[in-house]
């Protein structure tokens, strides 16, 4: 996606999105794209461009200065993010076969280069609209990255946005991976954790440690311990996915841990 991550932190617009939704037209995944671009230039007057990647929806807004003087997110931005979240919202409520996955990313294209993603699954953005999954859950279930991207300055269409179709496997490991890097960030003088990975590839779904020089081999059972767990809590609450036939956690010492579905949760 982009380079070089940001360490910024949005403020909580989710209790915002419990609006009703009006009742509208069943929609269709033919006119999608159409559909998201229309709501909001006109009802959010915002300028959108939309594209459906197989069973992933993307939309790109592009936006001016993401950052006040402080460096925290202008309280216009954190506005525009929830009216976004309403637009996909309403569309997915009144579609009988919409896509499994969606992205939206805002940037920043006038100040500093900044791409902000939201990753998330539409059947948990229904689940929240419905209340059949609380505020706290859903964040759990939402994956956000931010970087730094000169490539996005002057960019309206979102030209630089490479778009693909995102799996189960993808999503769960995205997930995993962002879990992780919260869980050590807080501890990471004494693990050296430099960097968490993941992919998903051909049914394998791998978490990959890169840990300083400096580690101590005692956490490395400890780290892979907790890897293991994480993995396990999403592989539970997407159902276990048959795609998803292993599971690989690695570190860049060359120590490895390999496991099927029903010896991990054995």
């Amino acid at each position: 996606m982009a380079k070089k991550e940001l360490k910024i932190v949005l403020v909580s617009f989710f209790l915002l999105l419990h609006p009703a939704c009006k009742t509208t037209p069943t929609y269709s995944q033919k006119n999608i794209e159409q559909i998201i671009e229309r709501l909001c230039e006109k009802e959010f007057n915002l300028e959108a461009n939309a594209w459906l990647v197989e069973n992933t929806l993307w939309v790109y807004v592009p936006f001016g200065k993401i950052l006040d003087r402080t460096g925290k997110p202008k309280d216009s931005f954190s506005e525009n993010t929830r009216r976004i979240f309403l637009a996909l919202q309403r569309t997915f409520l009144n579609m009988n076969n919409p896509p499994k996955f969606y992205c939206f990313v805002l940037s920043d294209i006038k100040d500093k280069g900044i791409d902000v993603y939201r990753i998330g699954s539409v059947r948990d953005l229904i689940k929240l609209r419905m209340n059949l999954i609380s505020l706290e859950e859903f964040n759990q279930r939402m994956v956000f990255l931010s970087f730094e991207n000169k490539e996005a300055l002057g960019d309206k269409q979102g030209k630089h946005i490479a778009r693909y179709n995102i799996t189960l496997g993808d999503f769960i490991g995205y997930l995993a991976q962002q879990k992780l890097k919260n869980i050590f960030s807080s501890y990471s003088e004494e693990t050296k954790v430099e960097r968490i990975n993941s992919y998903y590839q051909k049914g394998e779904l791998g978490i990959r440690f890169d840990i300083g020089k400096e580690k101590k081999k005692q956490n490395i059972s400890a780290l892979f311990l907790k890897a293991k767990e994480v993995v396990k809590e999403y592989l539970e609450i997407y159902n276990r996915p048959d795609e998803i036939v292993e599971i690989k956690i690695r570190d860049n010492s060359g120590n490895e841990s390999i496991f099927t579905q029903a010896s991990l949760f054995n």
